[in-house]
Formats: structure tokens, sequence, C-alpha cells
């Protein structure tokens, strides 16, 4: 959607949604099946397994566990 960012080297799988402002910091790994809601920020490095959901307004700082 509207205003979403990736940062260099980011790594998107199949099917993921990234709604408006969804930010992805440098050298992030998205798997498959990934919701990411509005204004949501990744920190650089971290990974976000397969079917995860992650809120609106939240700051992601470490790795996200597949669901």
């Amino acid at each position: 959607m509207a205003h979403t960012h990736m940062g260099t080297t980011c790594t998107v799988g199949n099917h993921s949604v990234f709604v408006t402002n969804a930010i992805l910091a440098s050298h992030v790994e998205v798997e498959d099946w990934v919701f990411l809601s509005g204004h949501t920020a990744v920190h650089q490095f971290c990974r976000i397994g397969t079917v995860s959901m992650i809120g609106g307004v939240t700051a992601v700082i470490q790795d996200g566990p597949p669901s």
C-alpha cells in the first residue's frame, strides 16, 4: 500500500502484505504470508517468520518467530 519503505538488500517472501507506512530497514528478511500493519518499523538485521502478523504502531527490534 502507500508510503511503504524497504531498505537495501531486504528479502520478502510470497503473499506478504505491507499496510501504509510499514518500514523495513536494511538487511531484513520477511518470510511467506507475513502481514505488517500500519506504522510498523522493523529494525535492521531482523527476521520475520512465516505467517506472522505484526500489529499497528509497533517497533520490531528482534526476530519474530514463525506462527
